[in-house]
């Protein structure tokens, strides 16, 4: 008997209203370097192609080789376009049809000689099987890097935002994402010279018609697979992230992004191993507990992998497993806390950002230039303020309303005492 079909892919009945079929994202970036990542429509041949002359309404040939530069054809004029570099690559569905350059990595770096400081970019995609453009050319895609370092001082300038959820709770066909145009025009404004997303860029469980843990529940008993997993964690993003004004955020300014609970569950890690167990028992079952949290625990690893496919891949670059990192722009240092990747409410010392962590921010904290006279910024998913602590004990001791995992989430409450004032 053939396994039944568990995945979300392409599922006609998920009520998005905007999915995500191609799109890009403007990741790292500094005076000379740059991250940008895509996701197509379909496994295929692409080339990205980067240019110091605008693109969009300009162009419609394929770009081509003359003498030694690649050159496109400016549709108006009918005088060729010289292009800063082009990038063969190819997506499939193992990847989710997504694509990460690194102009970086020592093979990228052949074909992309390094940026200038301060300087827009304009960049599409062009899709070598079909000979079509997919990104750029309708919309605008472009990018200015970074001041070089030393030739400050700077403003600093940043957009953050967190907690993307635009779905109405009680009625799948509303939705307002409009906010997001209101921050572009804010960014443009003031000249921001990058954007944070500080945790929450999705959520797996924040509707009740689009959370995947009830769908686990529901199906549980059907032994679905981290595969089938990574399909329903996927689905979210194309759900939360086809939004127009999210995308033009997106494909405009470096973006650096950091998970917090609801790219995986909400308050996860911050249940003990019985609660975990709870949240997935029907009121008529009898617990299993081993199984359920053998469940949560392989959607976890499709979590992560999701996480490391939408979000992190365009981050600086961290050792496997690591997704605390640092950065310094425009005359600032920053650090951004992993407050999910290892976080477990039943570890009695440092059970949010683990030892490895703490030791990794130490080490930073030592390392800050004393000559440097610029702000220091630390990014933590949840804020450094918060209830009083003896609140959140109460809280958590009544599970009041159903929120002990929020509460436990806080860096005030009771268990977390020690690791908090360590930080």
């Amino acid at each position: 008997m053939a396994k039944k079909d568990l995945t979300f892919y392409n599922r006609k009945e998920r009520p998005w209203l905007n999915r995500l079929d191609r799109s890009a994202i403007v990741g790292h970036t500094t005076a000379t370097n740059t991250k940008l990542w895509f996701r197509l429509k379909k496994q295929g041949n692409y080339q990205v192609v980067i240019s110091q002359t605008p693109l969009r309404g300009l162009v419609s040939t394929a770009p081509t080789l003359k003498g030694d530069d690649w050159v496109v054809k400016n549709d108006p004029t009918g005088k060729h376009i010289t292009l800063f570099a082009v990038v063969d690559f190819d997506v499939t569905g193992a990847t989710d049809f997504t694509f990460t350059l690194n102009t970086e990595l020592p093979a990228i770096k052949r074909l992309v000689p390094d940026f200038q400081a301060e300087t827009c970019y304009y960049y599409g995609v062009f899709n070598r099987d079909d000979s079509c453009w997919e990104l750029g050319i309708e919309k605008e895609h472009c990018f200015t890097t970074l001041p070089q370092d030393g030739n400050g001082p700077w403003d600093v300038a940043f957009g953050l935002y967190s907690c993307h959820m635009p779905f109405d709770p009680n009625c799948s066909s509303k939705a307002d994402a409009s906010m997001w145009g209101i921050m572009e025009e804010e960014l443009r404004f003031n000249n921001a010279r990058f954007v944070i997303g500080g945790g929450d860029q999705v959520y797996v469980d924040g509707t009740d018609y689009l959370n995947i843990w009830a769908w686990l529940k529901k199906i549980k008993k059907e032994k679905p697979t981290i595969e089938d997993m990574k399909s329903w964690y996927r689905d979210i993003y194309r759900g939360y992230w086809g939004f127009p004004n999210v995308k033009a955020v997106h494909r405009h300014y470096p973006n650096y992004m950091i998970w917090d609970d609801h790219e995986i569950m909400d308050g996860w890690g911050s249940y003990t191993k019985e609660e975990l167990s709870d949240e997935l028992d029907s009121w008529f079952e009898w617990e299993d507990e081993d199984k359920n949290v053998e469940l949560a625990n392989k959607m976890f690893k499709a979590a992560k992998h999701a996480y490391l496919e939408y979000q992190h891949c365009h981050n600086p670059t961290t050792p496997k497993n690591q997704y605390d990192y640092t950065l310094e722009q425009c005359g600032a240092d920053y650090f951004f806390l992993d407050m999910r990747g290892v976080r477990n409410f039943e570890n009695k010392q440092n059970g949010i950002l683990g030892a490895d962590q703490l030791r990794r921010l130490s080490k930073w904290i030592e390392n800050l230039s004393a000559e440097k006279d610029g702000p220091i910024f630390v990014v933590s998913t949840v804020p450094m303020v918060h209830l009083k602590d003896f609140v959140s004990d109460t809280l958590d001791w009544l599970s009041v309303f159903g929120a002990r995992d929020d509460v436990r989430d806080h860096w005030e409450q009771d268990h977390h005492k020690d690791e908090f004032k360590t930080l």
